[in-house]
Formats: structure tokens, C-alpha cells, sequence
């Protein structure tokens, strides 16, 4: 069952966690956007095709895992397409108003989005601790495996530095809501969840490391 919650959380797109941790490392945060939102929008006939194949793989019954196309648009549009357009449109009509006001938003935002995390793992601390005991180990691996071979493809097609980190955090980085959501009330299977719990911890605390080494090392990643 371990084994279905990693393949579970592996289908799943990023989300805009990436975005915001390709922004601080100083990444290519357009490519992060639009990879985040082609991807969300492909999710809903990737994700049933991997799970498909994948569960035969694992030696397991094989069953369409039909994802609901409105949940996925809805979150694409409230997280991702609003916050940017309304963004576009004030630094297109107000670009003076913009200049100022980016370096004070988006230090307030970012601390807003590490202070919401940081109060769920207190709150939730009993149960992200099971859930290392159970799939630490393997998502640990996972998240590795992720980011290292989005960073060899990348070096492979002569990507910049910019577009690399944007690639590394954009694959790295999942949605583990979506696959929460999947596993609640799609699959409705509780022992799938394990797996996300983890790695949703896993990928701010290794990218939150990340990021002074990309503004460090000018030949990393």
C-alpha cells in the first residue's frame, strides 16, 4: 500500500509551492508558472493514466481512477491564475505602484505561507510523526530521485541556471493535496495518505536549504 501512496503522490503535479521557492532562489518564475499550470491542467488524464499502468506494475487489481476535472481547475484558477493575472494587470497599468510595493508584499507573503505550514505541522505533529515512522524512508528517496534527475535532464538540453532551479523545484516539488484528495475521496483508502504527509514536509525543508545554495554557488544547481 506504500508502495500505491508513493506512486499516488509521484502522478500528481506541482503545485505553487514551487513557484514561490523557484522566486526565492532567484529561478526562471515564468517557466515555474506555466510548467505548474499545463501541468495541473494535463492531471486529469495523466493521473488516471499512470495510476492505470502503475498499479499493474505493482502487481495490484487495476482500476481507472476517474479525477474530477472541476477540482483541479478550480484550484488552478484560485491559486494560480488569479494571484498572476491580477499581478499582470498592476504592473502593466500601475508598473510604479508595482516597484514599490513588490519588495514589501512579497517577504510578507512568503513569511504568511512559512508561518501556515510551520502552525500545521505543530498542530499535526503526532500525525506527520506515524507517518515518517511508516514511509520516511522511501519518500526520502523519492524526492531525491525527483530532483536529480530533473536536474540531469536539464543540464542535458543545455538549460540556464535560471531555467534549472525552475525545473528542479517544478518536478521536486509536489501537490500533496491533490493526492490527499485522491486518496480521501476518490480512492477513499486512508493508508494511502502516509506517504504525502511526508513528503510535504520533506520538500520545504530540503528547498528551504536549497535556496541559499542556488544564491551562493553560482554553478549550483
Amino acid at each position: 500500500m506504500a508502495a500505491f501512496g508513493l506512486l499516488l503522490l509521484a502522478v500528481c503535479p506541482g503545485g505553487v509551492t514551487s513557484n514561490l521557492f523557484t522566486r526565492l532562489a532567484g529561478g526562471f518564475t515564468a517557466l515555474s508558472v506555466s510548467l505548474t499550470a499545463v501541468n495541473s491542467m494535463l492531471a486529469v488524464v495523466s493521473i488516471p493514466a499512470v495510476l492505470f499502468v502503475g498499479q499493474g506494475l505493482l502487481g495490484t487489481q487495476a482500476q481507472i481512477v476517474a479525477i474530477p476535472f472541476d477540482y483541479l481547475a478550480k484550484q488552478l484558477l484560485v491559486i494560480t491564475f488569479v494571484p498572476v493575472v491580477l499581478g499582470l494587470l498592476v504592473r502593466h497599468f500601475a508598473p510604479r505602484a508595482a516597484a514599490r510595493l513588490e519588495p514589501l508584499l512579497f517577504p510578507l507573503t512568503s513569511s504568511l505561507f512559512f508561518l501556515l505550514i510551520f502552525s500545521v505541522w505543530y498542530t499535526e505533529f503526532e500525525t506527520y510523526r506515524k507517518a515518517f515512522i511508516e514511509a520516511g524512508a522511501p519518500t526520502l528517496a523519492l524526492f531525491a530521485a525527483a530532483c536529480t534527475c530533473s536536474l540531469f535532464i536539464a543540464r542535458r538540453f543545455g538549460l540556464e541556471k535560471r531555467e534549472r532551479i525552475a525545473m528542479v523545484f517544478e518536478v521536486g516539488i509536489q501537490n500533496p493535496p491533490v493526492a490527499f484528495f485522491i486518496a480521501v475521496n476518490i480512492l477513499q483508502d486512508m493508508a494511502l495518505m502516509p506517504p504525502s504527509a511526508v513528503y510535504s514536509v520533506v520538500m520545504v525543508v530540503v528547498s528551504m536549504m536549497l535556496v541559499p545554495m542556488t544564491r551562493r554557488f553560482p554553478a549550483f544547481p
